[in-house]
């Protein structure tokens, strides 16, 4: 039976004390690894935290606008981070990871918000975007690049900032001459005339009366 063949394996492997981690990959190793950082991020473990990163890692942050370059400065910037806001939460997804190199690199990408609770208590939250470059140096995983940004927004117009069509339509009524004529001069059918040519027209150009006519003939011997 299968059954009967895969237990002296499980029993043999329990035997050694081989946990799951040993048969674990490069991605999982490092998702281990990224899991317990995320724990420590929080807990505010300066030294902990620091210990993932290579000698020489560089970290480009959302909250300023020039990279950190090297342990020491890491170290400066996170201690002020966690100084200046004692409670923090951190909540990743869509979380996406690629192994290179014979399972030698491990490049990770995610996207999550960030809440960071200052000592008056004001929270801020904070939509990014990373990624951390991590290489497998002495068989033990060190970061050494990682750059976080913030997510951007895409453009919405506020009610105060979006032209409506009456106000739109006003506009255009102000700068155009010929309505603002059509406007000033609605009984006079010559104003009308001269604000389609384009000149000013006149004060006041009374209607001509309108006349019945008997024959066609009258109508010649009036035009005439």
């Amino acid at each position: 039976m299968p059954s009967n063949s895969i237990k002296p394996i499980i029993y043999l492997v329990a035997l050694l004390g081989v946990t799951a981690a040993a048969w674990a990959g490069a991605a999982e190793e490092v998702a281990a690894i990224g899991q317990q950082r995320a724990g420590v991020f929080e807990k505010g473990d300066i030294d902990t935290y620091i210990a993932a990163f290579a000698d020489n890692a560089v970290f480009t942050p959302s909250l300023q606008a020039f990279r950190v370059e090297g342990k020491a400065a890491l170290k400066d910037y996170f201690s002020a981070l966690f100084e200046t806001y004692p409670t923090r939460h951190i909540a990743g997804r869509q979380g996406s990871t690629r192994v290179y190199a014979n399972d030698t690199i491990v490049v990770q990408n995610a996207y999550f918000v960030l809440t960071l609770t200052d000592k008056s208590g004001n929270v801020s939250v904070h939509n990014l975007r990373g990624s951390a470059t991590w290489l497998k140096m002495d068989n033990q995983w060190r970061i050494v690049d990682q750059p976080w940004s913030l997510v951007p927004r895409l453009p919405r117009w506020s009610p105060k900032e979006k032209p409506s069509l009456a106000s739109h339509r006003a506009r255009r009524s102000s700068l155009s001459p010929v309505r603002n004529w059509s406007a000033r001069y609605p009984e006079n059918w010559r104003a009308r005339r001269c604000s389609r040519a384009g000149s000013v027209p006149p004060a006041s150009h009374p209607r001509r009366p309108r006349r019945s006519f008997s024959s066609s003939l009258d109508r010649r011997r009036y035009r005439a």
